[in-house]
């Protein structure tokens, strides 16, 4: 921390370093070829879309300062001993004992590892990544875990790693363009479909991850790219956007993270009535109907195509993270449905 009573040296070091905040960070410095493999690990998990379990020994402090064990020189994650050493890192396959090693350190680690007295920081190791696990929304997921045996007590940085937030958006009009790339500096994902194959073309979206021309009935693919993903239908056609709403929203309940819906309420409801109405079931639509976002995005105000991005990207991050959002504007119960939707 800084030191209130100099003033210079505080000036100093805030236009410096940038300390003015009177904060504290914990750095982890490590050789590049130590990291190759946890920097590996963080590609697969943006590539595959899976999430990766990873605990790493930040520091380790003998119980005993005469213990034979210190003489080891514990700052380093490699030594031929094999024993457990600060920077060792390796990851948790959740609800799983089963562990690989992420960084240079002697293969007989994982032999360490599992012998009898390291059960117990091996439970609590995988209890605190199955924890992570379990928390919804796109926030970081990490916990600090403090264990103690005979000759050492341990600090361990838990993370479970997710992939970053993966935006598709329904319909690859002028007005996606700065959705596209407000998205892409957030390092979203970015995926465009639409039926019409000279809207969705590479030269239009060169930063987006994916542009894919999707038919109408190819429920099979919209399903796969929606899964865990932000959907925004904005395609400006009542026939695409009520092909798009009449297979996402029966989907099982958060088979989605995120669905707005581009376009004055009015339209909106006209979907949602047109839908109802071709179903034997309505019903199945009322999950999806509450968690419906229309009009999409938060009025911010300014006009254009930008301020509506804006909007759009506000209320995703909100609903993404978990923050408190405003609900949407018709819950299924209000829907002026007409007659031949009576039964939903």
């Amino acid at each position: 921390y800084e030191d209130e009573d100099n003033d210079e040296e505080e000036s100093y070091d805030s236009m410096s370093f940038g300390l003015g905040c009177h904060g504290s960070i914990h750095v982890l410095f490590e050789r590049l070829s130590t990291a190759k493999a946890f920097l590996a690990t963080l590609k697969s998990v943006r590539n595959a879309e899976q999430p990766v379990g990873v605990a790493t020994l930040l520091a380790m402090t003998p119980t005993t300062v005469n213990d034979s064990s210190f003489d080891i020189d514990h700052t380093k994650p490699k030594n031929e001993s094999g024993e457990l050493t600060c920077g060792a890192r390796f990851s948790l396959t959740p609800s799983s004992a089963e562990i690989s090693l992420l960084n240079d350190v002697p293969l007989r680690l994982l032999s360490e590892l599992n012998r009898p007295k390291n059960s117990s920081l091996l439970q609590q190791l995988q209890v605190a990544i199955d924890g992570l696990r379990l928390k919804s929304g796109a926030k970081a997921r990490y916990q600090h875990i403090h264990y103690s045996d005979e000759q050492f007590s341990y600090d361990w940085l838990v993370q479970y790693l997710i992939p970053p937030i993966h935006l598709v958006i329904c319909g690859a009009g002028n007005d996606a363009v700065p959705l596209v790339k407000l998205a892409k500096m957030l390092d979203w994902r970015i995926s465009i479909i639409d039926s019409r194959s000279h809207y969705a073309t590479r030269a239009r979206f060169m930063d987006a991850d994916l542009v894919q021309v999707v038919a109408l009935d190819d429920q099979e693919t919209l399903q796969r790219l929606s899964k865990g993903a932000a959907v925004a239908l904005m395609s400006h056609s009542l026939t695409q956007d009520r092909a798009r709403l009449k297979a996402l929203l029966p989907l099982p309940n958060h088979h989605w993270a995120y669905l707005g819906q581009l376009g004055p309420r009015y339209r909106t409801e006209r979907l949602i009535n047109e839908i109802a109405q071709s179903l034997p079931n309505p019903a199945i639509l009322r999950q999806g109907i509450t968690r419906l976002q229309f009009p999409i995005g938060y009025k911010l105000g300014g006009d254009g195509p930008e301020a509506l991005a804006l909007g759009i990207i506000a209320q995703i991050s909100a609903v993404m993270y978990e923050q408190d959002t405003v609900s949407p504007d018709l819950v299924a119960e209000s829907l002026p449905l007409s007659a031949g939707a009576a039964a939903f």
